[in-house]
This record gives C-alpha cells, structure tokens and sequence, in this order.
C-alpha cells in the first residue's frame, strides 16, 4: 500500500514537472519566434536595395567577401534570437512562477542550440513534443493556460494613473500587483524594491504606518535620491497591505524587506533579510545601511558593483562634509543656556569618573590589620618628622596620582559620549546626528579639563564632589547635579542587576513585563469603549430630548391654535362626543 502511495506520488511530481517543462518550452518557441519574426521584417529591404546589394555582391571577386555579405542577413536573425533566448526566463509570463521559470532555465541550459536552429530554420513545430511527450496542440495550451492563471496576483490595487502615477518623491516608482512582473521586467536597469506593509498616508507613501521599520524606509529613500542619476539601477516600491507578489518574489519578515531584481538573470531574486533572516524592525541606521551596502555590493555585477562602490564613496564624503559644517555650526553660535548645561552634565559625569577611580585605588591600596600595624610601628620608629609626614601621605599620594593617571585620559573614553546636550542637533532624516554629539562632548570634556583639573581632583579627593561644579561654573545648581546622579545611580542599579540575572529569571521578568503591558493595554481598551459608551448614551438622551421638546412645542402650537379658533375646538369636541355614542 505504501510503495504504491510512494509511486503515485512520484508519477503527480513527474506530470507536474513534465507540464512545467512543456509549458516553458511552448513559450519559449512562441516568443523566439517573434523576436525572429520581428528583425526580419526590420530587416526585409526595399527590391531596389535588394537589387544594389545583390550587383555588389557579384563584383566583389573574392569568394570569402561574398559569403561574408551574403551571411549578413543569418548572422542579424542569429543575433536576434540568441538575445531573446537570453531574456526569455525574465519575461513576465515565465518569471512569475517560481516551477516555470526553473523549468525555463533547465530548458536554455540543456537544449539551447537545437531550439536555436529550429527557430532560425523555421521548423519549430513538433520540437515541444521531443522534449516533452505529447507537449502540442491543445496539450500545450492546457500547459500554458494552466500556469497563466496561476501567476494572476490574487488582488491588486489600481494600477496607479495621473498624479498617483508620478514617482514618490521624484525617485521612486511604485508598484502593484498587477503591474509588478512587467514593471520589472520593462525596465533597463536593476531593480531595488522596497517591500512594505503599508504607507502612513496616500499621499505619503514615503512614510511607512509601523515605525520600527523608519530606518529601514529612511536609508532605501536616500540611497534612491543618491542613484536617481544611476543607469544602472532604478527603486521602487510595493505594499502588502493591498497587493500580492508574485510567488517567485520571497516575502520578507513582518512584510518589511528589500527585493533585489538582476537585469537579465535567470535565478530568483535577491531579499534582504533572506528568507529566514532576522526582521529588520528597530535596527540602528547605522546597521541598515551597513547591510544593505553589503547586499547590494555583494549581488551586482562586477562593474555596477565597482560604479556602485564610487558612488558610496561620494556620498560619504558629502555626508562627512555636512557633519563638518553641522558641527562647526554648533560650536560657532552656541546659545548660553546649552553651554552651561553641557558643561555642569559634563563636571558632574567627570567628578563620577574621578571617585570611581579614588573608590578603585582605595581597595586595592588597603590593608590588612597586621600590615598597618606593622606600618604604624614603623612609622613611630623613625625620627624624622620630615620623614614621618612622607609616610603619612604616601597613601594620599597613591591616590592623588591613581586621579591624575585617570583625568588624562579621561575624555578619550566614553565620557563624553555619556552627554546628551539640551540642544541636540538633528539630521534631515530626523535621526539625532550622534557623531557630531559625541565630537562636541569630547571638545567640551578637554576645555572643561584644561581649565579646572586641579580643583576638581581636589574636591574628589576632599569628598566635596559635586559641591565644587556648582562653584566653577555658572548657574550649574545642585537640583541639576542631584537628578543626574539619581538618573545615573537608577540606569547603573538596573544594569547590576539585569547582569546577575539568569537566563530564566530575564525570560520571566520579560513575561512579566509583557503581561503588565497587555493587561494595561486592556484596561486602556476598557476606558476607551466605557467612553464611547457613555457618549453614545449620552446623545442617545440627547435626542430623546430633544424629540420631547419637539413633541411639547407641537402640543403649544396646537394649544394656541386652539385658542385663537375656538369654533374649530368646538367642531373637535362634537366629533370625539359623535365617536363616543358610536
């Protein structure tokens, strides 16, 4: 029972191949013969030019010249169609089912030169049916019809006409599901997509609704303003939230990722992430770019990777440039205000290195009971008091010195990378232009050290600390240094003890977290429908009202009515007495 399951199971594979292969092949004749129909009737001339040609031909004397010119005219169709067959599995109809078109390439791959010769000598037909059994006629068409409905996207949007059909931003052309395959195949160039699930807006297509994915968007948006000038490649865009790919295309994680399409290629496109790649939600900028400069150096061409390369370069020294100037802009005109904040987060970040350092040498520098009483005997021993002094301040001394050995060095660390200035300036994309935050809190550390080291080292050592920023710099307050420390005690306590953690206690705290998340989201919902609740009822009452007030006006009009017709009242009244004896 089971060997029979197995055997049928290989006869469906081997009919769905055999279909495959027929299918391809059937296309394959159809547009090889058109590109051969086509140059031929570009290259059919007029009986006159026919005629030239042949009276050149005869005068030429050399029997070698004469073939050559009489060949003229095979070698163009030979091109023709060898230039077809090379673009054949990128064409739509083949490209987009991923079985066609490996069924295509297997195809070119192992029977290019006789399906060549059949279409250069006209005796196409029947050649279906030696590579594939019965692959003609209306077995063919089956072939065919069967796998043009399958590459039909399951829904599409509107092809996009007039304004919606402009490039978004002027660089970026966007897709549908309808017109995916052909736009890709018609264009002359690589193609980058960008494939989404969903733009915030119509009108902004170039801003996604889920926002872990702004790098990912940002970095593809400026890279296709960079290569709008580029003839070798081109970007656009597609959304999942309202078309379908094409089952060749891979789907990215989450529906965010980038598709890459080679001019010409006859294997499947390239995806970043691949498939089964980690998703590329709240990744750094700094990351995206550096992965998809990888991606697509990694996936063109040698020498559109090399021009590529060029590129790259240029756009790093430009942006090198405007981080220079940007920087330059911030030192040059610096509002007072910024300034003194910098500097008093700056005094106090370093006043915290320095007791780091005093706290570090103190341990290493004590003793034990035994050996500062042997210390004390020796001390007392001798009778200089010169000498005795020395002693005595030998351990200051160590860690005056441990102070000094760490202030040299101490704003080439990550000091200054810890400032996070009032006034942080921002890049076009909206990203906070870290480099040039860093570079202004490394300039600002070594004035701040040139000028007050001496009695910064001393307020450490003294234990006065933070006292002495508020001294040496203007309106650097205590209520400012106090909150820093706080935050800063707060963010080095959760670090302790998220690192004495266990793997199971994090994954616990971590549900926890979640839990707490999703149940005060629950409780938001709850709020959120007991006002629309009480709205709803409220306009409900509302409207009852106002129906009552209505009804009581209509009662006044009656009334009044009434009154100022009191013959009409009595006719009313000898109708209601004529229904009540009835």
């Amino acid at each position: 029972m089971a060997l029979a399951v197995l055997v049928a199971l290989a006869l469906a594979r081997g009919a769905l191949a055999d279909r495959a292969t027929c299918a391809a092949c059937a296309q394959a004749v159809t547009y090889l013969s058109k590109a051969y129909n086509h140059t031929e009737s570009e290259l059919e001339l007029s009986k006159e030019a026919n005629d030239k040609k042949a009276q050149k031909i005869d005068k030429v004397q050399k029997a070698q010249t004469k073939r050559w010119l009489k060949q003229e005219y095979g070698v163009a169709l030979r091109a023709a169609v060898e230039e077809e067959m090379e673009a054949l599995c990128g064409r739509p109809s083949i490209a987009s089912n991923r079985e066609l078109k490996a069924a295509c390439v297997s195809l070119i791959e192992q029977q290019d030169e006789e399906l060549a010769r059949v279409i250069l000598d006209e005796k196409s037909d029947g050649f279906c049916a030696s590579v594939v059994p019965g692959c003609e006629g209306v077995q063919a068409n089956e072939a065919v019809a069967a796998y043009a409905v399958g590459m039909l996207p399951a829904y599409s949007e509107p092809e996009p006409r007039g304004e919606h059909a402009k490039k978004v931003r002027g660089v970026v052309t966007r897709l549908v599901g309808s017109t995916y395959a052909f736009g890709i195949h018609d264009s002359k160039a690589h193609v980058l997509v960008l494939v989404h699930n969903g733009s915030a807006l119509a009108e902004r297509q170039y801003q996604v609704s889920d926002a872990r994915f702004t790098a990912l968007v940002d970095e593809f948006y400026s890279l296709a303003a960079e290569a709008k000038s580029e003839r070798y490649l081109e970007c656009m865009q597609f959304d999942l939230s309202a078309n379908k790919l094409p089952p060749n295309v891979p789907v990215p994680p989450d529906g965010f990722g980038l598709v890459l399409h080679l001019l010409g290629a006859r294997e499947e496109p390239k995806a970043m992430p691949d498939r089964g790649g980690d998703s590329l939600a709240m990744a750094e900028p700094a990351t995206v770019r550096t992965l998809l400069l990888q991606f697509l150096l990694m996936n063109l061409p040698p020498k559109d990777g090399s021009a590529f390369g060029q590129l790259i370069k240029q756009r790093e020294g430009r942006s090198r440039q405007r981080d220079q100037a940007r920087e330059k802009a911030g030192d040059a005109n610096p509002t007072d205000e910024r300034r003194q904040a910098e500097e008093c987060d700056l005094c106090a970040l370093l006043v915290g290195q320095l007791g780091h350092s005093l706290l570090a040498t103190q341990d290493a520098l004590e003793l034990s009971k035994e050996a500062n009483d042997k210390k004390a005997l020796r001390i007392d021993k001798v009778q200089k008091a010169q000498t005795k002094r020395w002693l005595k301040q030998e351990y200051r001394v160590a860690l005056a010195a441990a102070l000094e050995q760490r202030i040299e060095d101490v704003c080439e660390t990550k000091v200054a990378t810890l400032l996070k200035p009032v006034a942080t300036l921002l890049k076009p994309s909206g990203h906070a232009a870290v480099k040039t935050c860093n570079g202004r809190g490394q300039r600002r550390c070594r004035a701040l050290v040139e000028e007050h080291a001496e009695p910064l080292m001393r307020s450490v050592l003294d234990e006065r600390g933070l006292a002495e920023c508020t001294k040496l710099l203007p309106r650097c307050d205590e209520a400012r240094l106090d909150a820093l420390v706080a935050r800063a005690e707060a963010l080095a306590a959760r670090r302790e003890e998220t690192q004495s953690l266990t793997y199971e206690e994090k994954l616990l705290r971590q549900e926890r977290k979640d839990l707490e998340e999703r149940r005060l989201e629950e409780r938001r919902r709850r709020e959120q429908a007991a006002i629309e609740r009480a709205k709803e009822v409220a306009e409900a009452r509302e409207r009852a009202g106002s129906a009552q007030a209505r009804k009581a006006e209509m009662k006044r009009k009656m009334d009044e009515w009434k009154a100022a017709h009191p013959e009409a009242a009595d006719d009313d009244d000898d109708e209601e007495e004529a229904k009540d004896e009835v």
